[in-house]
């Protein structure tokens, strides 16, 4: 197994991790950096096309991203400059735009409404395997489960499945969570 480094559009092996270039040291580049900076432009141009961006606002962001910079979207501690919550594809998605134009996104998957909705939690009821749903067994506690909820930022995704309650006036329990995570 050889011991890789990436660099924004540069990648090297351990053993060619330098070159010496006068007093400079640089990356040595990988034959492989130019097809995977293709693959990953066309994957976060189509993310953020799909989301009405201009490309005159996501090119410069994916451009920064592929020389090693980071997105606001990807900074810790960094504040949205607006947030809207909207609905997509059966799932509550709320979107965070950042000063640059850069987006990050939760989504919370919306319960099936044929899947028992209403139902008090009580009930005997078929439920087949990954279908999010939810019941109510009163006017202010609703259990959604196997529900999937998610994060992504164009580059990042991360996505579970978790069963949680949502109690008005009241602590939300995360009942339990699992399946996550996925790189661009």
């Amino acid at each position: 197994m050889a011991l890789t480094k990436r660099w924004g559009r540069f990648e090297a092996t351990a053993a060619t991790m330098c070159t010496v270039v006068g007093l400079t040291l640089v990356p040595a580049v990988s034959a492989s950096a130019t097809s995977d900076d293709a693959a990953i432009t066309a994957h976060m141009s189509d993310w953020y096309a799909a989301r009405g961006v201009p490309e005159a606002t996501y090119g410069p962001l994916i451009d920064r991203f592929l020389d090693g910079g980071m997105m606001d979207s990807m900074r810790e501690g960094q504040s949205p400059a607006s947030v809207k919550v909207l609905q997509r594809d059966g799932f509550t998605v709320t979107q965070y735009v950042f000063a640059d134009g850069s987006i990050s996104e939760t989504e919370m998957q919306n319960p099936n409404a044929g899947g028992g909705a209403g139902i008090s939690r009580r009930a005997v009821t078929p439920q087949s395997v990954g279908q999010c749903a939810s019941t109510t067994p009163s006017h202010y506690d609703t259990r959604y489960n196997n529900c999937v909820v998610a994060a992504d930022n164009s580059f990042l995704q991360v996505a579970f499945h978790a069963t949680y309650d949502i109690v008005q006036g009241d602590n939300n329990d995360l009942i339990n969570e699992g399946d996550c995570c996925r790189f661009g």
